[in-house]
């Protein structure tokens, strides 16, 4: 089970410009004291039996400092209070697909701490700095050879699927595809969310998409999550030359064999998991673009979103 209690935290700036845990008492002080190299401040503190650690949390502004570092980061960072729970995720590995970037390797890295099944599909040529980090923090990294053409597709399609099968090689039933560039925050919670919804006939996604000039109906690929199998089966097909069909579209109809021209196409692919995380202390950002997708971009209110 879990433990929620009032612990003083002291962090310490270190010469390499890292923040590290420097002691922790468990009982309340009554002031904060803050200056450029230290931090003390009261905090929430959570104990994860299974593997004898404390999170922690609140503070200062509910700040958050994580146990891990990478070189100069300084990472306080908002977080909330995460509540332990027992269902079993060994049957789950998130596969995250894309280009590497400090700013991302650092990212995943701290988002994922407790995420313990989780495989990095990325290309031939990435820094090995950062292929390292990802390696001592507990990733898997699978190594591809850039597609021949080079569509957005077949970039998405190739890493997906090399990942995937690195996955099903492991064992692993359901696999949550998402890419390097996109931030979480309390991906713990998000996860306990995610686990329940997934369905053996269907894979998932956060919502459905349309577009009027053309009018299409299509879906968020940002996360994509199901059967194995399934998903292997999705990402499969590759794209030729000269290719009209956008990766969303295309992947869809490969899928199902016909054209899709109707919502109950899409729907019959996927179900939708968006508006579970309305309303959670979960932060998702898409880097690339800027956006915040669960709090913001996916909402029934933006009139190219849909859930029925």
């Amino acid at each position: 089970m879990c433990k929620y209690d009032i612990w003083a935290i002291a962090f310490k700036k270190d010469e390499d410009g890292c923040w590290r845990v420097k002691s922790y008492t468990p009982h309340k002080i009554n002031t904060i004291k803050q200056s450029e190299n230290e931090i003390h401040y009261v905090s929430g503190a959570v104990y994860d039996r299974k593997r004898e650690q404390w999170i922690l949390s609140g503070g200062i502004r509910d700040q958050y400092v994580s146990f891990w570092t990478l070189p100069h980061q300084e990472l306080l960072t908002n977080m909330v209070r995460i509540d332990f729970k027992e269902e079993s995720t060994d049957s789950v590995c998130y596969l995250i697909t894309g280009q590497l970037t400090l700013e991302y390797t650092a990212q995943l890295i701290y988002a994922f701490e407790r995420i313990p099944h989780k495989v990095v599909s990325t290309w031939i040529g990435e820094n090995p700095e950062y292929i390292h980090y990802l390696l001592s923090h507990g990733f898997h990294v699978v190594l591809n050879e850039k597609p021949t053409i080079q569509t957005s597709a077949n970039f998405q399609g190739v890493a997906a699927l090399h990942g995937l099968r690195k996955i099903q090689e492991h064992g692993y039933k359901y696999c949550v595809r998402i890419r390097t560039d996109m931030l979480f925050r309390n991906l713990y919670h998000f996860n306990q969310i995610l686990i329940p919804q997934f369905q053996e006939n269907k894979l998932l996604c956060l919502c459905g998409m349309r577009s009027e000039n053309p009018d299409l109906w299509y879906y968020l690929d940002l996360l994509i999550a199901g059967p194995v199998e399934k998903m292997i089966q999705f990402y499969s097909p590759m794209m030729t030359e000269n290719e009209p069909r956008c990766a969303e579209i295309f992947w869809l109809e490969s899928y199902l064999g016909h054209p899709a021209t109707r919502k109950e196409d899409v729907q019959e692919v996927f179900s939708f998991c968006g508006k579970h995380f309305y309303q959670q202390p979960i932060l998702c950002q898409w880097l690339g673009k800027g956006w915040e997708i669960l709090h913001q971009y996916i909402r029934e209110e933006n009139s190219f979103i849909w859930y029925a």
